[in-house]
């Protein structure tokens, strides 16, 4: 076995992903395509019924193939490469996953940086992005930050400050440090830009957990829902 990158899990090396990995990306880069374009199409019934019947069949062939949730495969995960696997998965930023719109992230010095642009698919009040896709983004950018530390943290609250509405189909870049640290919980604080322009604020209180308690939340363990 190769030695461990020095790096993070959620850190993915763009030379890592060959293979099925990186068709699976393309896959879910045309299935984002897709989602879109099945948010704002006004294509006639039959363009549609066309799309639907093979989407179906597509669906219907990939059934066929074994699957995991992250969850699942944890148990059996060790090196950095196994995890950025499922680390690219990830609902916000994972490149191999079509929800994603995706989100990127970055250090700069102390703050952790996260740049995105939201679609059609996340849109709120027409011309705007969903308030909860917004909170989400900053859950987590805090979350990168926790992880950058090497700090094994989880959520405890989370309140978002609706400064401006979020325009789609607009670079926005998003911006977290530590405020403070309080024993085991970290005071986060967050804000949202366009260009100079603040839209929104968060602050995050995330709560670090020793190695065994977070693994019993990450498999799921009767410990962990006690």
């Amino acid at each position: 076995m190769t030695e461990p990158r020095e790096r993070n899990f959620w850190d993915v090396p763009a030379d890592l992903p060959t293979g099925a990995w990186l068709v699976k990306r393309r896959l879910a880069k045309a299935l984002r395509d897709l989602v879109s374009l099945c948010v704002t199409t006004d294509a006639t019934e039959s363009a549609l019924t066309l799309a639907a019947d093979v989407i179906e069949k597509t669906r219907d062939a990939l059934a066929m193939h074994p699957g995991r949730t992250f969850q699942q495969a944890y148990k059996t995960l060790s090196h950095p490469d196994d995890l950025a696997v499922f680390a690219d998965r990830g609902t916000l930023a994972g490149e191999s996953n079509p929800f994603a719109p995706p989100m990127t992230f970055t250090m700069e010095g102390e703050i952790a940086v996260g740049h995105v642009s939201f679609g059609a698919p996340f849109e709120g009040i027409p011309g705007h992005v969903h308030g909860g896709m917004v909170a989400a983004a900053f859950d987590q950018l805090f979350g990168y930050l926790q992880v950058h530390r090497a700090a094994n943290a989880v959520t405890a609250s989370l309140t978002i400050d609706y400064r401006r509405p979020t325009p789609i189909l607009t670079p926005l870049r998003f911006e977290a440090r530590v405020a403070r640290v309080e024993g085991r919980k970290f005071h986060n604080q967050a804000r949202l830009l366009v260009g100079e322009t603040l839209l929104a604020e968060a602050h995050g209180v995330f709560v670090e957990l020793d190695q065994r308690r977070m693994r019993d939340v990450v498999l799921g363990t009767p410990e962990a829902r006690g």
